[in-house]
């Protein structure tokens, strides 16, 4: 028996001591990376993580323009692969969504959560909890209100093999193309296996999945972006684009997204950027359990005055002191967004 207990939706972005950059921006480039370095590593020892990590790409370019990480752990962005938790919701939104005549009439539509325990029953056994008491929401108000049962409800709407299909298209269980030592292809199970109402429910809340940061970044950049997913890379020309979720779809989940990053004080401090996030806090899992320890992590977009889109991740590993996303990682964004538009 699994049992998912979520509470906060974290998100956490950290770069890695590399900054790559075109040979005009290199400078400033080489500035970023020297602030996040020091912000990461000061998120580091204020919550006693593992590691910390922030990286930053323009959304329709495709350019990396800083990946910084707090230490010199083996983990990094293209190799280290985890159950992303909350994070994997927008684009649970986003598959159901694709499957429907009108996305824009399924986005409004309500969705009935289950009130107290939502139980999952099929070979197994999901009980999956959050604060809600509200038994139904628009699909729209699902992830900012963080109702977990509400996802798995969605994801449970969804045939297995379309939510397959719409995942893989969106980056996930193929390499994120940026390169390195090695780009980990992370885990997406196949329809045959996602056709289980326990496994739609769990991959709905970022569990049975695994993705790398660097898949994160591309697959988040599309909210930026129209639905067009580029390949990162490291400043030596432009990536090819393709579409890889419908325009309106991205949109729709745009707006969700902004409204998310809207609840929060701190976003009245960046006047005309627009912003969009989403945080997520879940289980480590070893020896086939999952642990009482966390990964933390926020990834959303930015666009500014001028019209460039950039996407943001920040991912804090296993912190041994557990503070709420808005004492923790949504400052550490919004500082992330600070540096960059200056």
């Amino acid at each position: 028996m699994i049992k998912i207990f979520l509470r906060y939706g974290l998100v956490l972005v950290v770069a890695c001591a590399l900054a790559f950059a075109s040979q005009d921006g290199m400078e400033a480039s080489h500035t970023l990376q020297d602030r996040l370095m020091q912000a990461a590593q000061k998120v580091k020892a204020d919550l006693n993580a593992s590691e910390v990590f922030i990286g930053v790409m323009r959304a329709d370019t495709g350019e990396v323009i800083a990946l910084t990480k707090s230490g010199s752990t083996l983990a990094d962005f293209t190799d280290y692969a985890y159950e992303p938790g909350g994070a994997m919701a927008p684009f649970v939104v986003a598959a159901y969504l694709e499957a429907e005549d009108n996305a824009t009439k399924a986005a409004e539509a309500n969705v009935t959560v289950p009130k107290g325990v939502m139980r999952v029953s099929k070979n197994g056994h999901v009980e999956l909890h959050d604060a809600l008491s509200s038994k139904m929401l628009r699909v729209d108000e699902l992830l900012v209100a963080g109702s977990k049962k509400g996802i798995a409800t969605l994801a449970l709407k969804t045939d297995a093999k379309a939510l397959y299909d719409a995942l893989r298209r969106y980056g996930f269980g193929r390499q994120s193309g940026f390169g390195g030592t090695h780009d980990a292809n992370g885990t997406l199970r196949k329809p045959s296996y996602l056709k289980h109402p326990i496994a739609r429910a769990a991959l709905a809340n970022g569990y049975g999945i695994s993705a790398t940061p660097m898949q994160m970044l591309r697959a988040y950049a599309m909210f930026a972006n129209g639905g067009m997913s580029v390949t990162p890379h490291r400043g030596n020309g432009k990536a090819e684009a393709k579409c890889a979720m419908k325009k309106k779809i991205a949109e729709l989940v745009n707006d969700m997204l902004v409204e998310s990053w809207q609840c929060y004080d701190i976003s009245k401090t960046f006047q005309g950027v627009r912003i969009g996030i989403q945080t997520a806090m879940a289980h480590r899992a070893a020896h086939g359990r999952y642990l009482k320890a966390y990964n933390q992590t926020v990834y959303g977009f930015v666009v500014t005055p001028q019209g460039k889109p950039y996407v943001i991740g920040v991912a804090v590993l296993n912190p041994k002191r557990i503070v709420p996303t808005h004492q923790s990682v949504v400052p550490l964004f919004s500082q992330t967004v600070r540096y960059l538009m200056e």
